[in-house]
């Protein structure tokens, strides 16, 4: 593969490697006035001597406290696993994740829904049929026109479906619901 920087060839490649020298003469003689003692010498450009290396600057290191949110897999494997130490029946939907277009098309094929909540609790509960759970992480999880509309029909169905963002707030609903006579 030929690169080409700017020009015809070899001209323009040598000029390109001149600049990048001259560049980095600059720069060297400004660390040098900063940390270092100069020597000039007669007929040739400035050189650093005597410069330690732990002189020279360093760049800032800024660490930004990051306020970490587990992400909406990992919620649903904790709010499973309460689910599953409590005794509690449920399933989880095949949905979510990314698939390959193959996969894809044979979950399609198998009438995997876009949308469909990601727990199923199907405990007949007061005047429900059973509880639906759309997970969402903590922060920042947004509901689907798909996930709005399965909820809005499984509601309307006589059936309880809520967002829950968060594996607490999925086992707060859960234990209300189960508590319902």
């Amino acid at each position: 593969m030929k690169h080409s920087f700017g020009g015809n060839g070899f001209s323009s490649r040598k000029r390109f490697v001149e600049h990048g020298r001259k560049f980095r003469q600059s720069y060297l003689s400004q660390v040098g006035e900063l940390y270092g003692s100069l020597k000039k010498e007669e007929g040739s450009s400035m050189q650093i001597h005597e410069v330690d290396k732990h002189d020279l600057p360093k760049k800032p290191i800024i660490k930004k406290k990051k306020r970490i949110v587990p992400k909406e897999e990992r919620e649903q494997i904790v709010f499973a696993t309460w689910l599953t130490r409590s005794n509690i029946l449920f399933t989880a939907s095949a949905n979510g994740g990314y698939r390959n277009p193959f996969e894809a098309l044979k979950f399609k094929r198998m009438g995997v829904s876009p949308g469909f909540p990601d727990i199923c609790i199907p405990i007949p509960k007061g005047q429900y049929h059973g509880l639906f759970i759309e997970m969402k992480r903590r922060d920042g999880g947004v509901v689907s026109p798909y996930q709005k509309e399965w909820l809005e029909s499984l509601n309307n169905y006589g059936y309880k479906a809520v967002v829950c963002h968060g594996f607490e707030q999925a086992i707060k609903e859960t234990e209300q619901y189960l508590s319902l006579s």
